[in-house]
């Protein structure tokens, strides 16, 4: 687990914080990784109904994935499989989670973010959300699931 996100209950909803304001809640690998976890828990959990993914701070929801990882983590193919792995698994677990997920965005919504957006059941913006996918301005593409969801909510 990490301390770059933070688990807890409020009645009967499970809030799920990306816990990274000083990088706008880029999500980092560990951030991935820790996510599905998260929901696991909280999917098991029938005292609550539903689930709020949201971002610390006030700037945003999430800016993406942490690019400043890449080259310790996507620079070669193997590190590239296991980051891939790891935001499929995350976005997975949401989408495939029993309960209700809601993205509450503020601010920022970006590539990664916005992918973590997309798997929810529910997205509630506020007037200052931005989202953007600057994927090819980073040389990374996207998978054929991430663009055919991107699609499917247009």
């Amino acid at each position: 687990m990490t301390s770059k996100l933070i688990a807890e209950t409020r009645g009967s909803a499970g809030y799920l914080v990306l816990n990274a304001p000083q990088r706008r809640n880029a999500l980092s690998l560990d951030m991935w990784q820790g996510l599905p976890e998260i929901v696991a828990r909280f999917d098991a959990d029938p005292a609550i109904r539903c689930i709020v993914v949201t971002g610390a701070g006030t700037e945003a929801f999430a800016a993406g994935a942490d690019i400043s990882e890449f080259d310790d983590h996507r620079a070669t193919e193997d590190g590239a499989k296991v980051y891939d792995l790891a935001t499929h698994e995350a976005t997975a677990a949401i989408a495939g989670c029993n309960k209700p997920v809601v993205a509450a965005v503020r601010g920022f919504c970006f590539g990664g973010g916005m992918a973590l957006a997309m798997a929810c059941d529910l997205r509630l913006a506020s007037d200052d959300a931005r989202f953007c996918i600057p994927a090819s301005k980073l040389s990374v593409g996207y998978s054929y699931d991430g663009t055919a969801a991107l699609v499917a909510r247009l």
